[in-house]
């Protein structure tokens, strides 16, 4: 049995180095194609190393709210929403990319199906990537307190009967309430160029 335990003592070390664990973890996630129940098991397992030790917890936590709109299929207010209020800023803080939904101008601030006002006492340091999805007829972009955001992927695509639906002059106030959009018009010119492209193709007899 002492034999046993010190031809195991390495593994025992390696899986007490946070850069090898995070190595490890990172292969657990789920890729982008996999499927629902694939992804419910991944999050399973990245939990159930979380309840390890302290330092697997910090590592599995890392992996499991880098992208946690992917991995749960929501927004990040819905996701939040989710947490306690006094856990919200720990998870906040470990997400690197995410989406967030825009909502229509008559609607309120609190509004039952987007939890937005979440969003007011939290900080994003980490937050570099999100993806904006726009509604139909929805155009207010949600508030978000994050200084390090350098991708924005604004997804106006409206899946419709026949094809694909695109409100351009929507597009366009959104890019206004973006804090720092070099040369807008340009990117909305070619924006349109590409999704009318889309539209005239899927919409051939």
């Amino acid at each position: 049995m002492h034999q046993l335990d010190e031809q195991n003592m390495p593994i025992h070390r390696a899986l007490l180095i946070p850069e090898i664990l995070d190595q490890i973890f990172i292969q657990m996630l789920p890729s982008k194609d996999c499927i629902d129940p694939l992804i419910k098991s991944s999050i399973r397992d990245l939990q159930s190393c979380a309840c390890v030790s302290r330092l697997w917890n910090i590592m599995a936590t890392r992996q499991l709210w880098y992208n946690p709109c992917y991995l749960q299929g929501d927004n990040i207010p819905k996701v939040l929403s989710k947490i306690e209020h006094e856990r919200r800023q720990y998870y906040a803080s470990h997400i690197k990319e995410g989406s967030l939904f825009t909502f229509p101008d008559r609607n309120p601030k609190l509004s039952p199906k987007e939890p937005i006002d979440v969003l007011d006492e939290l900080e994003f340091p980490k937050l570099r990537y999100v993806t904006l999805v726009a509604g139909y007829h929805a155009s207010v972009v949600p508030p978000i307190k994050s200084q390090n955001v350098r991708t924005l992927v604004i997804d106006p695509k409206h899946w419709l009967y026949r094809g694909i639906f695109v409100n351009m002059a929507e597009v366009g106030r959104i890019l206004e309430q973006v804090p720092v959009c070099r040369a807008p018009q340009m990117l909305l010119d070619r924006q349109k160029k590409e999704y009318m492209a889309d539209l005239n193709y899927l919409l051939l007899p």
